[in-house]
């Protein structure tokens, strides 16, 4: 039974299927074979009660076939097309925060972001885990790299997000070891002006909490965004940000420029750069990165 677009719109993500045909506005650009692993469609994020029957309420069909991926984006009544090679992809951030979610997929030169909600957040890590399986699978990828990442972090992480993403992470059937745990921490300007000073007094900026994981294929860095000070919410956003280690160049470790007793790190991907942040007496995440930078 085919359900009307309009009867079905609401915030969720629904897979291409007879019951939920592709909108009409993607037919076009839309191949008729080979048949797709997944393929969904994105709507707009407008309320239920302000979409009518006439209008276009999907902006993105997504299709992942056995090479690449086909992202379609509706622009006004036109349809822009964008094809990403599994090989071409160097890294994948999936954020939440609420209810917005995001999609980017780091490619040669840019981030390209698909925006969603996060009701349909399973959904859309079935999606990223198609990805990873597919490029991990890639010829470059299959010749053992020579990067080796550790060692690995042993003792009890403080933090009960973290470790229920760790368990979300193994009952997925995914096996990663744990390299590094940053604590959220207050930031200190290295030359605070009066403005900055009384600035941190009502609202002090934090480095965010992060937890470093690793396996023989992929850095994955979880960033939780921290509640300021007297803020009712105890979590914000966090995401995932998964790097294929055969995609990394270079690791750069620096004094942060800008505050006290952080030390930047930035991933030199084969296009992109990644930059983070660790306390500079975080001893476990140092080593942890020297020996990565050491390793490549």
């Amino acid at each position: 039974m085919i359900v009307s677009e309009y009867d079905a719109f609401g915030p969720w993500i629904y897979e291409i299927s007879e019951e939920h045909p592709l909108p009409a506005l993607f037919a076009p650009h839309y191949p008729q074979s080979p048949e797709p692993i997944m393929s969904f469609k994105i709507p707009r994020d407008i309320e239920r009660r302000r979409a009518t029957p006439d209008m276009e309420l999907y902006d993105y069909v997504i299709a992942a076939y056995e090479h690449h991926i086909l992202i379609l984006k509706r622009e006004g009544k036109a349809v822009s097309s964008t094809t990403v090679a599994y090989e071409a992809i160097e890294g994948i951030r999936l954020f939440r925060k609420f209810l917005l979610g995001l999609c980017t997929l780091y490619l040669s030169g840019r981030a390209l972001t698909v925006t969603f909600n996060t009701t349909s957040m399973q959904l859309m890590q079935r999606f990223v885990r198609l990805i990873r399986s597919n490029y991990q699978a890639r010829e470059q990828a299959r010749a053992k790299s020579k990067v080796r990442v550790g060692p690995a972090f042993e003792q009890e992480i403080p933090d009960a997000l973290f470790i229920n993403l760790q368990n979300d992470l193994r009952d997925a059937g995914e096996c990663f070891q744990t390299g590094a745990f940053q604590p959220a921490a207050h930031l200190l300007p290295r030359q605070p002006s009066l403005t900055q000073r009384l600035f941190r007094l009502l609202k002090p900026q934090l480095l965010p909490s992060a937890l470093h994981l690793f396996n023989d294929d992929e850095l994955l860095l979880i960033v939780q965004e921290n509640a300021e000070k007297d803020a009712q919410e105890s979590e914000y956003g966090y995401d995932f940000t998964y790097i294929p280690l055969h995609k990394l160049q270079s690791v750069y470790l620096e004094d942060d420029k800008r505050y006290q007793d952080v030390t930047t790190c930035t991933l030199k991907l084969e296009n992109n750069r990644l930059p983070f942040s660790f306390s500079t007496g975080n001893q476990q995440a140092a080593l942890f990165y020297q020996n990565l930078r050491d390793s490549v």
